[in-house]
């Protein structure tokens, strides 16, 4: 007689909450998660966001392979062979349209099927938004950004106003829709995956935290350097190659902590509406019926300093004293890499000289393997570092 259907949680982001962290400790700490009844299905640690890009049916520009057919329907028959419970992540997911909601749903059924939304401060969250824009190759400035939300929460990214996100996946109930909070900043990271794994019915002990940081956030003048760089790496670099060259390398390798400067943060101008953005969206999931983990109170933004870091403030002279820190990182890198290269050429054509006569020898006639055996000490010499 076949067991009883598991239980399906469904983490749908939203973006810049803590997302990759959560699916890097899940991946990295699947086999333990297994062995305390959580499934974290999928043989690449891709396949989540693959399944979400099917699912939705829109490719992400920085890959355009990746619209798989199938893929969306291989987790979820994956997670229905889960003994117990399987979770299911990616952030993508918080921009499915109703319609792609329901389907979800449904092929998920008869699993008991959960929907696990994790939460950010908008004082870290827009600023961590914004500057994901500009590593994407947008030019939008910081203050249009946020010109552009202070109009109200109908103006956010679609998979950023949590209370549209929450009405396009109403086939889940609201008792089993679980909110979890970000913590303040100065609490334990660990924090996090405490709240999200309790959701889940796990100890959090059972999972080793990564050491590594993930998508870590650039200085005020990184940002701005980048934007005002943007058109000319746009058209050097068309669609993937953009990803690859300039946000995988250029970005994480070079860019990210060169400059002192400090982070982004919310002008003084853009608190007040802020603010207020925060509360409707408190007030709406305090009265919605969800199961909240953490506390409300955290989405609540905290300023600090009015004095703070715009990239409308970045001086040329910053601007330049930066480009050039990233230009002589480059050069250096480039020669490092060349050196690195010229002493793997030296080491591997002498060996492949001296296989070459071996392999030959017996068909030549006795003159050519004389002047072969000429050319290779040749070689030899030649390459002997001076």
């Amino acid at each position: 007689m076949a067991g009883a259907p598991p239980t399906v949680y469904v983490h749908i982001g939203l973006a810049k909450t803590g997302t990759t962290y959560l699916q890097q400790l899940m991946w990295e700490n699947r086999e333990s998660l297994a062995k305390a009844g959580l499934l974290y299905p999928g043989r690449r640690r891709t396949e989540h966001f693959l399944a979400a890009v099917d699912l939705r049916a829109d490719p992400s520009p920085r890959a355009p392979g990746s619209l798989q057919p199938g893929t969306w329907d291989a987790l979820v028959e994956e997670a229905h062979s889960a003994p117990d419970r399987a979770v299911i992540s990616h952030e993508w997911l918080a921009r499915a349209t109703t319609a792609q909601a329901q389907r979800a749903v449904s092929s998920l059924e008869p699993a008991e099927v959960h929907l696990i939304v994790t939460m950010r401060d908008l004082a870290r969250l827009l600023p961590a938004l914004w500057q994901e824009l500009v590593k994407n190759g947008r030019v939008l400035t910081y203050a249009d950004f946020l010109g552009k939300l202070s109009r109200g929460l109908d103006h956010f990214p679609a998979g950023q106003n949590v209370m549209g996100v929450l009405s396009r996946w109403d086939a889940v109930p609201p008792e089993r829709v679980h909110v979890v909070t970000v913590p303040r900043p100065g609490t334990d990271r660990d924090l996090l995956w405490e709240r999200f794994a309790l959701v889940m019915g796990v100890d959090p002990a059972v999972a080793t935290i990564p050491t590594e940081r993930t998508n870590d956030s650039l200085s005020v003048v990184e940002s701005e350097l980048l934007r005002r760089l943007n058109p000319a790496l746009k058209k050097r670099f068309a669609g993937p190659a953009y990803y690859r060259v300039v946000k995988d390398r250029f970005v994480a390798e070079v860019l990210a902590g060169t400059s002192p400067h400090p982070r982004l943060k919310v002008p003084v101008e853009h608190r007040d509406w802020m603010t207020e953005r925060a509360q409707e969206m408190i007030d709406g999931l305090a009265s919605g019926g969800f199961d909240i983990v953490g506390d409300l109170a955290d989405l609540k933004p905290e300023f600090g300093d009015p004095v703070v870091a715009d990239p409308a403030d970045v001086t040329d002279r910053q601007l330049w004293e930066l480009a050039a820190q990233c230009l002589v990182t480059v050069v250096g890198d480039n020669h490092d890499r060349r050196r690195k290269a010229g002493r793997a050429r030296r080491r591997r054509v002498p060996r492949v000289a001296r296989r070459l006569p071996r392999r030959v020898a017996r068909r030549l006639p006795p003159d050519v393997r004389s002047r072969m055996r000429s050319g290779v000490r040749r070689v030899r010499g030649a390459m002997k570092p001076s």
